[in-house]
């Protein structure tokens, strides 16, 4: 379960997180309350969106045949050192180099 772990986040999730609460749903989070939740996972370890890190999502988009998009979140997992990448875009239980995706609503 994600809050018995420690973990980290990217840049990109922290962007895709605030469009998501922002507009989608049935009833969204204000842009006060979204910010207030950002600025608290931004306290998390966090990997920065840089050249490198787009390069190198590219490369492993290309690898696996993914989005850029999810290429960018599994290096910022590397970069982390993460043994589990919690996401609903890739396939629960494969393994991505050196950890495991994991849907995170599973359970629920």
């Amino acid at each position: 379960m994600i809050r018995a772990e420690d973990f980290g986040i990217s840049g990109q999730v922290l962007l895709e997180f605030y469009n998501a609460v922002t507009t989608k749903g049935g009833r969204p989070l204000t842009p006060d309350e979204a910010f207030s939740w950002v600025e608290r996972f931004a306290r998390l370890p966090l990997v920065p969106v840089d050249a490198m890190l787009v390069m190198k999502g590219i490369v492993i988009s290309q690898r696996y045949r993914l989005s850029h998009w999810d290429g960018a979140i599994i290096a910022a997992a590397e970069a982390l050192g993460a043994e589990v990448l919690y996401t609903e875009d890739l396939n629960h239980g494969q393994m991505y180099g050196s950890f495991r995706a994991e849907y995170p609503f599973l359970n629920l």
